[in-house]
């Protein structure tokens, strides 16, 4: 599409193409053709007004998902999927809900947290796509991060508190994901070391009350288990609206 816009000289024709271009690629749901088709006509017109009516329509019709406002009322609030006691997330219940698969990108879309760290991330790694080296796992100078670590959840002949389950699925969510440098995250193993996220707290959307949680105690202790979860859901929001931000003016 980008290439397509370049050739009709449309690339400034339409505001934040960042926005539109990463919403077109990340969050389609239906149909690609029907999105493609759509863009098609919008870029050879040239018009913004009918651009914002073709996304209108695509979310209309299912094809791709509406960016919707993160509040307490909507899906985005983690208590919501919690269970018999607060021990469980209930995931399975809601994916028939017209609101989940935009959960499920926001939850597990690795690039929406580089995305949301871009400052941080070109600086520290000084990226460029157009270098094919980047492409190669082992020649990555960076690593995606468990921020607390997954061993705090699930440790090989350990017992583990009534809480492991749901702090287990919140460790692999994007709001327990940072990309880092591929060295800090293996000098950092499973300890709590949390100096390089505090240097750089704003950058990675860090929560300093993680620094409170505990290797032993996290899935032993309820008010604990409940402030990672808390933790975790608040900085995939934060993440989440710092891509929305760029798709505001289609919405």
């Amino acid at each position: 599409m980008l290439i397509y816009m370049a050739y009709k000289g449309r690339l400034a024709d339409f505001g934040n193409v960042i926005g539109l271009a990463t919403w077109l690629h990340w969050f389609a749901a239906g149909s690609q053709k029907v999105i493609v088709d759509a863009m098609k006509k919008v870029v050879d017109a040239g018009d913004k007004t009918m651009l914002k009516t073709a996304l209108h329509n695509c979310c209309a019709e299912h094809a791709l998902l509406e960016p919707v406002e993160a509040s307490d009322d909507n899906f985005l609030d983690p208590l919501k999927f919690l269970k018999d006691d607060n021990t469980t997330c209930d995931w399975g219940s809601y994916e028939s809900e017209s609101w989940y698969p935009l959960f499920d990108k926001i939850w597990s879309l690795r690039e929406l947290v580089i995305f949301a760290t871009r400052k941080y991330f070109n600086r520290e790694f000084r990226y460029d796509p157009a270098e094919t080296k980047f492409l190669t796992g082992h020649n990555k100078p960076w690593d995606i991060d468990h921020i607390v670590p997954k061993s705090w959840v699930s440790r090989q002949g350990v017992s583990m508190g009534k809480w492991k389950e749901v702090c287990n699925e919140w460790i692999w969510s994007n709001g327990n994901y940072a990309a880092i440098p591929f060295t800090m995250n293996r000098s950092k193993g499973a300890r709590s070391d949390w100096e390089y996220y505090v240097e750089r707290a704003k950058e990675l959307f860090f929560n300093s009350k993680v620094m409170e949680l505990q290797s032993d105690k996290m899935t032993s202790d309820k008010e604990m288990a409940m402030c990672f979860v808390q933790i975790s859901h608040q900085r995939m929001i934060a993440m989440y609206n710092e891509w929305r931000q760029k798709v505001a003016e289609f919405i």
